[in-house]
């Protein structure tokens, strides 16, 4: 029983540790130690342990660094108390079978060198293809320190998943070697090693020479309107809604920029079909005399509403139409477990017709709100030609809570990815512009009405990652399958010994 309760009180302190190296905390050097409770709670045990431990490291991670959802929840959807925590302990009780997963596979079978890299390569592999609601992926903990996140152009986010692992897997070997009378010294090093090497590429990368102080720019002003949130929406609410963005768009002309963005569902009207707020779209583009996006309804040829972005010239015409590809589960759609089940790696997007908008001069990636946490939407924009990233986003249901900061923090890795500038324009902040390496460079304070404006680099070229996709995800995925093998024949030969042993 002491034993069973240091085993929980260590995969405990493993989701607490995951919680404070991200939003609202920021305590993003814990995350390189982090899972080392959880591995020495695992060592040795079975099946039955590892589903357990892993449930309990996930259900305390999930509960703590979600602890802003019950709000949103209630908000959006209007629940009472009772359901609304019903829902988020479904929520918790699902996304805590991710670490399970890991905690099945993960526990003490792996012998040598096998038993350092297992977890690193089992994390990439479960992070990647587990369904979950929001995309998590650990890399991002890593996001405020700018040296360390450049390594995703490389291999994506799952590179440092794998980095963050393997050196927990090292400190883990490190604290073994030490109990056991081993050399603790030398998987120290290592994992110090990992950590000064992760920070030195990285710094290589920002010392070289920047593509953006010679490539042609674009103008472009952000505006949040900071609208209140409302799911159902009156006449007057809509025009309402409308004054606000024309008046912040009356002052962002005055820069005389080259476009114009408003966030996600700033027009809560279905465009083209509303003609009155389109005229009044194309009236409000007229006066700014300059190219708007912007985020409307939309309605599809057979009637189903839908989220959009419209692209609008100063001469009354739509350019183009984005349509989301990607809906957030439970709140824009009602999927099935099979359509979850079989959604594949997370970074994966749907095919669509329309990834990328030409604007004069320039081409842009768009998505909209939860699309900016999946790599693909942005690469297939990029690879169709795109020279920048635009993300819209309606953030004001997350309220004054760490979920505005998680957003951003997914959606700052896609810049990181595609080496492109990402803009990014939502309805209560935090909006923002980011580089190419993945700096913030200018941002907004929650629940302000502001403008944001920036000259953006229109680049080309691009990364590994971009032009490769998920090839270390697939690398890892093979190189675990390789291990398991190995290991399974080796264990298979040790029994067949065994047993000649004993018939003898």
């Amino acid at each position: 029983m002491q034993s069973l309760l240091r085993d929980y009180f260590s995969a405990t302190a493993t989701g607490l540790l995951i919680a404070l190296s991200l939003p609202p905390f920021w305590w993003h050097g814990l995350i390189w130690i982090a899972f080392v409770p959880l591995l020495a709670a695992l060592d040795g045990k079975d099946r039955s342990a590892g589903l357990r431990i892993g449930a309990v490291a996930g259900g305390v991670g999930y509960a703590a660094a979600y602890a802003w959802l019950p709000p949103s929840i209630a908000a959006f959807f209007g629940f009472p108390g009772e359901l609304v925590v019903a829902a988020f302990v479904a929520f918790v009780f699902w996304h805590a079978l991710h670490f399970s997963l890991f905690g099945i596979i993960v526990r003490g079978q792996w012998t040598g060198g096998a038993r350092i890299a297992a977890p690193a390569l089992v994390w990439v592999v479960v992070e990647a293809f587990f369904p979950t609601l929001f995309p998590f992926f650990i890399g991002n903990a890593l996001q405020p320190h700018v040296p360390f996140i450049q390594l995703a152009a490389l291999t994506g986010v799952a590179g440092l998943s794998f980095a963050i692992l393997l050196c927990n897997a090292l400190v883990f070997e490190a604290w073994r070697n030490f109990r056991t009378g081993g050399r603790p010294l030398i998987p120290l090093m290592l994992a110090l090693a990992v950590i000064v090497g992760l920070d030195l590429y990285g710094r290589w990368q920002l010392r070289g020479v920047d593509a953006a102080e010679v490539a042609p720019r674009k103008s472009i002003v952000l505006v949040q309107g900071n609208v209140e949130a409302r799911r159902e929406t009156s006449e007057a609410w809509v025009r309402e809604s409308l004054r606000t963005y024309s008046r912040l768009t009356t002052e962002a002309a005055r820069l005389h920029p080259d476009l114009i963005v408003w966030p996600e569902l700033s027009v809560r009207a279905s465009l083209p079909g509303d003609g009155v707020v389109m005229q009044r779209v194309f009236e409000i583009a007229r006066q700014a005399d300059t190219v708007l996006f912007i985020g409307a309804g939309n309605r599809d040829e057979s009637g189903g509403a839908g989220n959009a972005a419209f692209l609008i010239s100063p001469y009354g015409d739509v350019l183009g139409v984005y349509k989301k590809r990607r809906m957030l589960p439970f709140a824009e759609e009602t999927p099935s477990l099979v359509g979850l089940l079989r959604g594949g790696p997370r970074s994966g997007a749907l095919r669509a017709d329309t990834t990328s908008l030409i604007i004069p001069g320039g081409r842009m990636a768009p998505s909209i709100c939860y699309e900016a946490t999946f790599p693909a939407f942005f690469r297939d924009g990029v690879n169709d030609g795109a020279d920048f990233l635009v993300n819209i986003s309606n953030d004001v249901w997350f309220g004054d809570t760490a979920g505005p900061y998680h957003h951003l923090q997914a959606a700052v890795m896609r810049a990181v990815e595609t080496r492109r500038w990402l803009v990014r324009a939502t309805n209560s902040g935090v909006s923002a512009v980011v580089d190419a390496h993945g700096r913030v460079v200018a941002r907004t304070q929650l629940f302000e009405r502001t403008v944001l404006h920036a000259d953006v680099p229109l680049l080309e070229g691009g990364s590994l990652y971009l032009r490769w996709g998920d090839w270390f995800l697939a690398t890892c995925a093979a190189a675990l399958a390789a291990l398991w093998l190995v290991g399974s024949f080796g264990i298979r030969s040790a029994k067949n010994e065994a047993r000649r042993v004993s018939a003898r």
